[in-house]
Protein backbone atom coordinates (compact mmCIF):
# COMPACT_ATOMS: atom_id res chain seq x y z
CA UNK A 1 0.00 0.00 0.00
CA UNK A 2 2.78 2.44 1.06
CA UNK A 3 4.56 1.58 -2.45
CA UNK A 4 1.17 2.12 -3.85
CA UNK A 5 0.90 5.82 -2.61
CA UNK A 6 4.42 6.68 -3.02
CA UNK A 7 4.14 5.67 -7.05
CA UNK A 8 0.79 6.96 -7.85
CA UNK A 9 1.76 10.61 -7.92
CA UNK A 10 4.29 9.38 -10.92
CA UNK A 11 2.19 7.79 -12.64
CA UNK A 12 -0.75 10.40 -12.89
CA UNK A 13 2.07 12.45 -14.06
CA UNK A 14 3.29 10.30 -16.81
CA UNK A 15 -0.12 9.97 -17.71
CA UNK A 16 -0.22 13.78 -18.89
CA UNK A 17 3.47 13.89 -20.55
CA UNK A 18 3.87 10.38 -21.62
CA UNK A 19 0.34 10.27 -22.84
CA UNK A 20 -0.65 7.04 -21.47
CA UNK A 21 -0.69 4.70 -18.83
CA UNK A 22 3.06 4.27 -17.63
CA UNK A 23 3.32 3.37 -14.36
CA UNK A 24 6.64 3.92 -13.50
CA UNK A 25 8.55 4.01 -16.50
CA UNK A 26 8.82 3.28 -20.41
CA UNK A 27 12.73 2.30 -20.12
CA UNK A 28 11.33 -2.20 -19.75
CA UNK A 29 9.67 -1.68 -22.90
CA UNK A 30 13.34 -0.60 -24.88
CA UNK A 31 14.87 -3.75 -22.38
CA UNK A 32 12.02 -6.58 -23.74
CA UNK A 33 12.80 -5.30 -26.99
CA UNK A 34 16.68 -5.18 -26.65
CA UNK A 35 16.25 -9.39 -25.31
CA UNK A 36 14.12 -10.22 -28.27
CA UNK A 37 15.16 -9.11 -32.07
CA UNK A 38 16.79 -10.17 -35.08
CA UNK A 39 20.14 -9.03 -33.73
CA UNK A 40 19.34 -10.15 -30.07
CA UNK A 41 23.09 -11.71 -28.95
CA UNK A 42 22.38 -12.25 -24.86
CA UNK A 43 23.90 -8.66 -23.99
CA UNK A 44 22.95 -5.16 -24.61
CA UNK A 45 21.18 -4.45 -28.04
CA UNK A 46 20.11 -1.07 -29.54
CA UNK A 47 18.09 -0.07 -32.30
CA UNK A 48 19.41 1.54 -35.62
CA UNK A 49 19.24 5.70 -35.50
CA UNK A 50 16.86 4.96 -38.80
CA UNK A 51 14.55 3.51 -36.00
CA UNK A 52 14.93 5.76 -33.46
CA UNK A 53 13.87 8.66 -35.51
CA UNK A 54 10.59 6.70 -35.95
CA UNK A 55 10.39 6.18 -32.50
CA UNK A 56 11.01 9.40 -31.70
CA UNK A 57 7.84 11.03 -33.79
CA UNK A 58 5.21 8.63 -31.69
CA UNK A 59 4.47 10.07 -27.61
CA UNK A 60 6.47 8.02 -25.00
CA UNK A 61 3.60 5.33 -24.23
CA UNK A 62 3.32 4.97 -28.53
CA UNK A 63 6.85 4.06 -28.66
CA UNK A 64 6.77 2.02 -25.65
CA UNK A 65 3.73 -0.29 -26.82
CA UNK A 66 5.30 -0.39 -30.11
CA UNK A 67 8.68 -1.60 -29.02
CA UNK A 68 6.89 -4.50 -26.48
CA UNK A 69 4.61 -5.66 -29.56
CA UNK A 70 7.85 -6.19 -31.90
CA UNK A 71 9.66 -7.88 -29.30
CA UNK A 72 6.69 -10.47 -28.29
CA UNK A 73 6.13 -11.14 -32.15
CA UNK A 74 9.51 -11.84 -32.68
CA UNK A 75 9.91 -14.10 -29.84
CA UNK A 76 6.67 -15.86 -30.45
CA UNK A 77 7.77 -16.48 -34.47
CA UNK A 78 11.20 -17.35 -33.38
CA UNK A 79 10.90 -20.04 -30.20
CA UNK A 80 14.35 -21.61 -31.30
CA UNK A 81 16.31 -18.72 -31.42
CA UNK A 82 14.77 -18.03 -28.12
CA UNK A 83 16.13 -21.17 -26.55
CA UNK A 84 19.61 -20.31 -28.08
CA UNK A 85 19.91 -16.89 -26.43
CA UNK A 86 18.96 -18.03 -22.62
CA UNK A 87 22.71 -19.26 -21.99
CA UNK A 88 24.16 -16.08 -24.16
CA UNK A 89 21.52 -14.12 -21.62
CA UNK A 90 23.04 -15.77 -18.55
CA UNK A 91 26.92 -15.93 -19.31
CA UNK A 92 26.28 -12.02 -20.41
CA UNK A 93 24.85 -11.61 -16.54
CA UNK A 94 27.83 -13.37 -14.65
CA UNK A 95 30.65 -11.68 -16.53
CA UNK A 96 33.10 -10.14 -14.48
CA UNK A 97 33.27 -6.89 -12.76
CA UNK A 98 36.24 -5.86 -15.00
CA UNK A 99 33.49 -4.72 -18.17
CA UNK A 100 32.52 -1.74 -15.78
CA UNK A 101 36.22 -0.51 -15.55
CA UNK A 102 36.15 0.14 -19.95
CA UNK A 103 32.36 1.07 -19.66
CA UNK A 104 31.56 3.31 -16.50
CA UNK A 105 35.45 4.42 -15.56
CA UNK A 106 37.24 4.62 -18.33
CA UNK A 107 34.91 5.37 -20.63
CA UNK A 108 35.21 6.80 -23.89
CA UNK A 109 36.98 10.22 -23.81
CA UNK A 110 37.66 9.74 -20.01
CA UNK A 111 40.62 7.48 -18.90
CA UNK A 112 41.24 8.20 -15.02
CA UNK A 113 43.04 5.04 -14.80
CA UNK A 114 45.98 4.06 -16.81
CA UNK A 115 46.81 1.18 -18.51
CA UNK A 116 48.46 -0.54 -15.55
CA UNK A 117 46.14 0.55 -13.06
CA UNK A 118 42.98 -0.18 -14.80
CA UNK A 119 44.39 -3.79 -15.41
CA UNK A 120 44.85 -4.24 -11.85
CA UNK A 121 41.45 -3.12 -11.11
CA UNK A 122 40.03 -5.60 -13.81
CA UNK A 123 41.81 -8.58 -12.53
CA UNK A 124 41.02 -7.88 -9.20
CA UNK A 125 36.65 -6.58 -9.91
CA UNK A 126 36.60 -10.57 -12.28
CA UNK A 127 38.42 -12.22 -9.02
CA UNK A 128 36.33 -10.61 -6.50
CA UNK A 129 32.69 -11.11 -9.01
CA UNK A 130 33.43 -14.22 -10.20
CA UNK A 131 34.26 -15.55 -6.41
CA UNK A 132 31.41 -13.98 -4.97
CA UNK A 133 29.18 -16.14 -7.48
CA UNK A 134 30.98 -19.26 -6.72
CA UNK A 135 30.91 -18.55 -3.18
CA UNK A 136 27.25 -18.38 -3.43
CA UNK A 137 26.39 -21.18 -5.18
CA UNK A 138 28.57 -23.43 -3.12
CA UNK A 139 26.89 -21.90 -0.19
CA UNK A 140 23.45 -22.76 -1.51
CA UNK A 141 24.85 -26.09 -2.42
CA UNK A 142 25.37 -27.38 0.63
CA UNK A 143 23.73 -24.99 3.01
CA UNK A 144 20.44 -25.04 1.05
CA UNK A 145 18.18 -25.95 3.53
CA UNK A 146 19.45 -24.07 6.67
CA UNK A 147 19.83 -20.97 4.48
CA UNK A 148 16.12 -21.65 3.78
CA UNK A 149 14.66 -21.48 7.02
CA UNK A 150 15.99 -18.15 8.41
CA UNK A 151 13.46 -15.75 6.66
CA UNK A 152 15.79 -13.04 5.63
CA UNK A 153 18.27 -15.03 3.58
CA UNK A 154 15.40 -17.13 2.31
CA UNK A 155 14.01 -13.48 1.17
CA UNK A 156 17.53 -12.58 -0.42
CA UNK A 157 18.06 -16.49 -2.36
CA UNK A 158 14.37 -15.47 -3.67
CA UNK A 159 15.14 -12.08 -4.93
CA UNK A 160 18.21 -12.71 -6.27
CA UNK A 161 16.60 -16.06 -8.05
CA UNK A 162 14.12 -13.87 -9.99
CA UNK A 163 17.02 -12.59 -11.72
CA UNK A 164 17.94 -15.73 -13.65
CA UNK A 165 14.53 -16.18 -15.60
CA UNK A 166 13.77 -12.49 -15.62
CA UNK A 167 17.40 -11.19 -16.96
CA UNK A 168 18.06 -15.11 -18.99
CA UNK A 169 15.03 -15.14 -20.75
CA UNK A 170 12.02 -12.05 -20.51
CA UNK A 171 15.17 -9.46 -20.85
CA UNK A 172 18.41 -9.35 -21.14
CA UNK A 173 21.67 -10.13 -19.75
CA UNK A 174 23.99 -7.39 -18.47
CA UNK A 175 26.66 -6.59 -15.77
CA UNK A 176 24.78 -3.53 -14.05
CA UNK A 177 21.51 -5.55 -13.88
CA UNK A 178 23.65 -8.20 -11.06
CA UNK A 179 25.26 -4.94 -8.93
CA UNK A 180 22.49 -4.42 -7.55
CA UNK A 181 22.41 -8.23 -6.34
CA UNK A 182 25.41 -8.22 -4.83
CA UNK A 183 25.08 -6.78 -1.47
CA UNK A 184 22.40 -9.90 -0.89
CA UNK A 185 24.37 -12.46 -2.36
CA UNK A 186 27.14 -11.17 0.42
CA UNK A 187 25.12 -10.84 2.98
CA UNK A 188 23.77 -14.67 2.15
CA UNK A 189 27.47 -15.67 1.67
CA UNK A 190 27.99 -14.00 4.97
CA UNK A 191 25.39 -16.29 6.60
CA UNK A 192 27.50 -19.41 5.45
CA UNK A 193 30.92 -18.46 6.48
CA UNK A 194 29.56 -17.40 9.87
CA UNK A 195 28.27 -21.20 10.12
CA UNK A 196 31.71 -22.54 8.73
CA UNK A 197 33.29 -20.69 11.85
CA UNK A 198 30.84 -22.63 13.88
CA UNK A 199 29.93 -25.70 12.75
CA UNK A 200 28.07 -27.16 15.79
CA UNK A 201 25.38 -24.14 14.59
CA UNK A 202 23.21 -23.30 11.65
CA UNK A 203 24.00 -20.38 9.48
CA UNK A 204 23.04 -16.86 11.97
CA UNK A 205 20.19 -14.80 11.12
CA UNK A 206 21.29 -11.80 9.03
Amino acid sequence: VVMLLVVAPWTIRNAGVAHGFVPVSTNASSTLWAGHNPRADGGAVYQPPAELAALSRLSEAESAAKQRRQAIDWATSHPLRELELIPLKLKSLVRGDSVLISTWINAAGQRPLGTTEAAAASRIADVASYGLIALLLAGVAFRARALWRIPATRAMLAFVATAVPLYGFVYYGNVRYRIPLEPLMLLVVAAVVTWGAHPGRSPAPV
